[in-house]
C-alpha cells in the first residue's frame, strides 16, 4: 500500500514538472518528395529544356556556297588570271594562283576572296527571255604576294574545281538558314516556277538544287517550304486545274526576285517550268 502511494507521488511530480517546463520539442524526420501519379504531372513541374527545341541549320555552309543563286547580273572584283604551276588545268586546295588585281586596286596581303563560277545565261522556259546567271562559289583564297597589277594567292578551301577566268569577290559572312520550330508558319500566297535546275539536267530529284523566279519581293523567306506541281504546256489537263503534286522544296537562299531551293522529297523528277507554291509546312 505504501509502495503504491510512493509510485503515485513520483508520477504526479514528474507530470507537474513537465507542465512547468513548457511544451516538449520533438524533431521529426523530413518527408521525401513523392513521385506524382500519372496524370498529375504539370508542364511547370518539368524542366523547360525538355520542351524547347533549339534552332538548327537546314544546310551546311559548303552546300549553301556551292548551290549559289540566280542573279540578273554579277560584278566580279577580279578574276583568276593563271596558275603558278604551268601544267595545271584546274586548281584545288593547296595550290597557288594569280589574280588580275594587285596593290593598285587596293589589294593587301592577307585579303581573302571567294572564287566563283558563273553559268551561261538562264532562259525562262515560258517566255524565252534571259532570267540571269547562276553564281556558285568554287573556293576561298588568301593573298600572299603583291605586285601593282597582279597578286599571288593560296587556295585555302575548295568547293569545286577552280578554272582560269573564274570571278572573285571579297569574302563575305555566310550564315546557313536555320529552322526555328517556334516561328509561326506564315499564312501567305506565293506562286512561281522552276526556271533552272542545277547543272542544266532535264530533271532532278531529292537533295538536288533548283532556282525559282520568286524572291524577297514576293514574300519568300529562308526555310520556306514549297510544293512542286508537274507542268507541261503541251498537255491539256493543266487547263482544267489538274496538276500533279510531285515534290517538296526547302528554300536556302533568297534574293530580291529569285530563290535557291533544295529538293527535300520527290515522287518524280522536277523539271524546268514546273510550278511551285508556298505551303505551311516545316
Amino acid at each position: 500500500m505504501r509502495h503504491n502511494l510512493l509510485i503515485s507521488l513520483v508520477l504526479t511530480a514528474a507530470l507537474t514538472g513537465a507542465a512547468h517546463a513548457g511544451p516538449v520539442s520533438v524533431e521529426l524526420e523530413h518527408s521525401k518528395p513523392q513521385t506524382p501519379l500519372a496524370g498529375q504531372v504539370q508542364k511547370r513541374d518539368v524542366p523547360r529544356a525538355l520542351f524547347y527545341e533549339k534552332e538548327r541549320p537546314v544546310i551546311t555552309t559548303e552546300t549553301l556556297l556551292t548551290a549559289g543563286y540566280l542573279t540578273p547580273y554579277d560584278h566580279p572584283f577580279g578574276s583568276v588570271a593563271d596558275f603558278q604551276q604551268a601544267d595545271k588545268r584546274a586548281a584545288s586546295p593547296g595550290d597557288n594562283i594569280y589574280i588580275n588585281k594587285g596593290s593598285k586596286a587596293g589589294v593587301q596581303k592577307g585579303d581573302q576572296f571567294y572564287i566563283y563560277h558563273r553559268t551561261s545565261a538562264v532562259i525562262d522556259p515560258d517566255t524565252g527571255e534571259e532570267a540571269g546567271y547562276i553564281v556558285g562559289m568554287a573556293g576561298l583564297i588568301t593573298v600572299t604576294e603583291l605586285k601593282e597589277e597582279v597578286a599571288l594567292a593560296h587556295v585555302d578551301r575548295g568547293f569545286d574545281m577552280i578554272f582560269i577566268g573564274d570571278g572573285l569577290i571579297p569574302r563575305f559572312d555566310v550564315q546557313p538558314p536555320k529552322m526555328d520550330p517556334d516561328r509561326p508558319l506564315e499564312d501567305k500566297t506565293v506562286e512561281g516556277k522552276v526556271v533552272h535546275v542545277r547543272y542544266g539536267k532535264e530533271g532532278i530529284s531529292q537533295d538536288d538544287t533548283v532556282y525559282l523566279d520568286v524572291g524577297r519581293k514576293h514574300g519568300v523567306r529562308e526555310s520556306d517550304v514549297f510544293k512542286v506541281t508537274e507542268y507541261d504546256k503541251n498537255r491539256d489537263d493543266e487547263a482544267h486545274g489538274i496538276l500533279k503534286d510531285i515534290a517538296r522544296l526547302l528554300v536556302i537562299t533568297v534574293k530580291e526576285k529569285t530563290a535557291t531551293a533544295v529538293v527535300i522529297s520527290s515522287k518524280s523528277a522536277v523539271k524546268m517550268g514546273d510550278r511551285v507554291s508556298y505551303v505551311q509546312e516545316r
